[in-house]
């Protein structure tokens, strides 16, 4: 099938013209039945232009609109032209309905929106993150599978995010997604997503949502975002990330919303930027058994939350001790994180469905009358301990978090105190990538 591709944009005021039967068409090969299909197929065409720009105040959205009806009409035509019963009468139909749809989609005057300039298109190196934190989006090397199971972003989990509007790539901008290999993303109609095209067509591009993040409708790294394909379906990582990553959902949700991450690690944004967090003990205190330092009310989890602080260990003791327990009893672990006997060294627990004591401990001790960031995140079937901005442990759980109505502590009243310090205290309630742990720990963070 030959495709055409016509420009978006504004259009002239001028009516699209209608076709009757003219020597050129007969010259053609166009018998006066082909003619008059041909003419009342224009006519619809140049009625729905005009009824399109009485109703859609956006004239971007008007001419896209237009173009699609176009679009529909060419397809027929291309097809035809392939008979060679019809193929010169199609030819020149063709080519005068390419004409009237570039006329219809045309910019105004030759102007072009603010801030854009015809032709131009801006990219982006992006890693795309998976709803569960911990999967990257990959284009794998049989050059047509996407998948989201890679625990870090590499040269095959790099993407060029192409803004095919120019300027600021905006939510509601139409963008295309071209992998490692120089082939781009696709979206089929049967709800599976192929990275195999060399060229940019209809299936091709994609409509960026911004789902969450600072900058209003700016859409930049640190952003969570969404994807809407040709066939009005969603991008979806599925399982929230570990598996395939498919484009077949009617509305974004968790797992149709992807991070937007700079390759190396960092973003434009800083770490807590859009993502809220509760600050607890901002000042350096030391731990005492029994020390309520925030009641339930002020304590607020969401599905994935995490635990930010500093700590200075003095010395080991002979048994469990205590840096910060939220619970009414001490069964209930809401968290709970302590020392183990004469190490310093964290056992993080957390109440799930299948264990009340569930969790994860760090791999090494941590050295005494130092300052240390510890970062410690929880979220359905996962526990994760970072030690100075670096994946210290990472443990399974239960996929159902038990939370309580107890008090935070920083020294639970069940167990001594630990011999040390903590301050600049925080909760976070929305889940952190790697990238931003580990900007944390950085002074002014």
């Amino acid at each position: 099938m030959i495709r055409y591709i016509l420009p978006f944009g504004l259009f002239v005021a001028v009516a699209t013209p209608v076709l009757g039967v003219t020597p050129a068409f007969a010259q053609a090969g166009c018998d006066a039945r082909m003619a008059q299909s041909h003419k009342a197929q224009m006519t619809k065409l140049s009625a729905t232009t005009k009824s399109i720009r009485q109703k859609v105040r956006d004239k971007n959205d008007a001419a896209k609109q237009i173009y699609d009806r176009y679009m529909s009409y060419i397809g027929s035509l291309a097809s035809r032209a392939a008979n060679p019963r019809y193929s010169k009468c199609a030819a020149a139909q063709l080519r005068h309905t390419v004409s009237a749809a570039r006329s219809a989609t045309r910019f105004a005057g030759g102007t072009t929106p603010p801030g854009t300039t015809p032709g131009q298109r801006k990219e982006m190196v992006v890693c795309l993150k998976a709803y569960n934190n911990k999967h990257y989006v990959v284009a794998e090397r049989d050059k047509k599978t996407v998948n989201a199971n890679r625990p870090r972003c590499d040269i095959w989990e790099r993407h060029a995010l192409i803004d095919l509007n120019g300027g600021q790539l905006l939510s509601g901008d139409k963008v295309a997604l071209r992998t490692y290999w120089k082939l781009y993303w696709s979206a089929q109609p049967n709800g599976r997503l192929e990275a195999n095209r060399s060229k940019l067509d209809i299936w091709e591009k994609f409509t960026i949502r911004k789902m969450s993040g600072p900058g209003g409708r700016v859409i930049t790294y640190g952003n969570k975002v969404a994807f809407l394909g040709a066939h009005k379906k969603y991008v979806v990582a599925e399982k929230a990330g570990g598996a395939v990553v498919n484009v077949n959902r009617a509305a974004p949700k968790q797992w149709e919303t992807f991070l937007i991450e700079k390759p190396g690690g960092s973003t434009s944004a800083p770490p807590s930027a859009g993502i809220p967090h509760i600050k607890l003990l901002p000042q350096p205190t030391r731990l005492a058994r029994g020390r309520v330092i925030a009641p339930p009310q002020k304590i607020r989890h969401g599905a994935v939350f995490g635990y930010s602080f500093w700590i200075q260990p003095q010395i080991a003791t002979a048994n469990w001790t205590s840096i910060l327990h939220k619970g009414r009893v001490s069964h209930e672990r809401g968290p709970a994180i302590l020392f183990f006997p004469r190490v310093n060294r964290l056992h993080v627990r957390i109440s799930t469905e299948r264990n009340r004591n569930d969790g994860c401990d760090s791999k090494s001790p941590l050295p005494t009358q130092r300052w240390s960031h510890i970062f410690v995140q929880f979220s359905p079937g996962a526990a994760e301990i970072y030690v100075n901005g670096r994946l210290n442990n990472r443990c399974p759980i239960g996929k159902q978090i038990r939370l309580n109505n107890g008090p935070l502590y920083a020294g639970s009243p069940w167990y001594d105190a630990a011999r040390a310090a903590i301050r600049d205290l925080r909760l976070y309630t929305r889940p952190l990538s790697s990238a931003q742990v580990a900007r944390l720990r950085r002074p002014g963070s």
